[in-house]
C-alpha cells in the first residue's frame, strides 16, 4: 500500500495525529513529492485543525494551529484550484480568527484560491446552509481589522482595508461587514460617522437581537454607556421573547439581572459581542474570561435543578400509573 493511502486510512479512522506523523516522515520539504502524498498531507492538516478543539484534544494550543497552517502554506505555495482550500479556510477561521497572526495567513491565502462554487451558500452534509466560503473570508478579514489587537505592518493593514471595502461592495447587506466597518471608524475617533453608517442596517433589521448587541457595542466603544446599556437590555429582552433562554452559553435571565444591577456594562458588552462572534474562541479572550465563571456556574446549577425536578415529576407519574405508594 502506498504511503499516501496509509495516511488517508489513518485519517479516516480518526487517527489524524498518527497520519500527520507519517506524512511528515515521508514528505520532503523543498523536494520532489507526489501530488497524492501532498494531497493526503493537506487533508490531514485540515482534519487536525477541524478537530483541534474537540475534548479529546484539549492539549491543542494556538501555536499548534499556527504550525499546521505554516505546513499547509509550504505544501501549496502557489495559488491553484484545490478542493482542500475552501475546507481548510472554513475550519481555520473558526479556530484561529481571534489570534494576532491570522491576518497574515488570510493575506497569504488570497481570494484567488476560491472557486465560483465557493461564492454559493455552503451546504453541510446534513443539509444545513451557511454563508458562502468567500463571504466567510471577507468576514474574517473584517473581524481582524475591527476586533483583534495586532502589530501588523502598514501594507498588510492597507490590503485588509481594501478587502473589507471589496467585501462591502459584494455583500452590501451584510450586517457583519457593516458592523466591523462602523466599529473601525469608532475606534479611529470617528464615532458619529461610524454609528451613522450602521444606523441604516440597524433600522432595516431592528427585529434581530444581535443587531442591538452590535449597536450597543458601538455606543459602548464610543463612550455612550447609558445608550449602550439600553441597547443591550433590549437585545437580551428580545432574545428572551424569542424563547431563547441562552445566547451561546450565556443565560439571558442572569445577564439581564446583572445589567439591571449595574454589573460593569463594558464586561457585559464584551460577553455579548464576542459571544456572538466566534464563541468557540472566547476562551482565548482574556478580557472576559474571569467574569464568565459565576454566570456559567449559575447556569449549570439551574440546569441541574431543572433536571432533578423533571426526574421527580416522571417518578411521580410512574407511581400514579402503577398505583405505587410512597413506600
Amino acid at each position: 500500500m502506498r504511503i499516501d493511502q496509509q495516511i488517508t486510512l489513518l485519517r479516516q479512522a480518526g487517527r489524524a495525529d498518527k497520519a500527520h506523523a507519517l506524512a511528515k516522515e515521508h514528505y520532503i520539504v523543498g523536494g520532489s513529492n507526489s501530488r497524492m502524498l501532498t494531497s493526503a498531507y493537506g487533508w490531514v492538516l485540515y482534519a487536525r485543525i477541524r478537530d483541534g478543539d474537540h475534548y479529546f484534544h484539549s492539549s491543542v494550543a494556538m501555536d499548534d494551529y499556527k504550525q499546521w497552517l505554516d505546513e499547509f502554506q509550504s505544501l501549496f505555495p502557489k495559488v491553484e484550484d484545490n478542493e482542500i482550500n475552501a475546507y481548510l479556510l472554513r475550519v481555520a477561521i473558526k479556530q484561529c480568527n481571534s489570534t494576532n497572526w491570522f491576518l497574515g495567513f488570510l493575506h497569504w491565502f488570497r481570494l484567488e484560491r476560491l472557486t465560483e462554487k465557493d461564492n454559493l451558500p455552503y451546504i453541510t452534509a446534513n443539509k444545513g446552509s451557511y454563508l458562502s466560503t468567500s463571504e466567510q473570508y471577507f468576514n474574517a478579514i473584517a473581524y481582524q481589522l475591527a476586533h483583534v489587537q495586532q502589530q501588523a505592518d502598514a501594507d498588510l493593514l492597507n490590503w485588509a482595508e481594501q478587502m473589507l471595502n471589496l467585501g462591502l461592495q459584494k455583500h452590501p447587506d451584510s450586517e457583519h461587514l457593516q458592523y466591523c466597518k462602523a466599529l473601525q471608524l469608532v475606534q479611529m475617533g470617528k464615532a458619529k460617522e461610524g454609528i451613522h453608517s450602521f444606523n441604516g442596517i440597524a433600522e432595516q433589521k431592528s427585529d434581530r437581537y444581535w443587531i442591538r448587541i452590535q449597536m450597543g457595542h458601538l455606543l459602548l466603544v464610543a463612550g455612550n454607556v447609558e445608550a449602550a446599556k439600553s441597547q443591550f437590555q433590549q437585545a437580551i429582552e428580545m432574545g428572551m421573547s424569542y424563547d431563547k433562554s441562552r445566547i451561546y452559553f450565556f443565560d439571558l435571565r442572569i445577564l439581564l439581572s446583572k445589567l439591571l444591577l449595574n454589573y460593569p456594562v463594558k464586561v457585559l458588552g464584551e460577553m455579548l459581542v464576542y459571544g456572538h462572534y466566534y464563541s468557540e474562541c472566547l476562551k482565548y479572550n482574556n478580557a472576559v474570561a474571569d467574569h464568565l465563571l459565576d454566570i456559567n456556574e449559575q447556569w449549570n446549577n439551574d440546569k441541574r435543578d431543572r433536571h432533578l425536578m423533571e426526574m421527580e415529576e416522571r417518578v411521580a407519574e410512574f407511581r400514579e400509573i402503577w398505583g405505587l405508594d410512597d413506600d
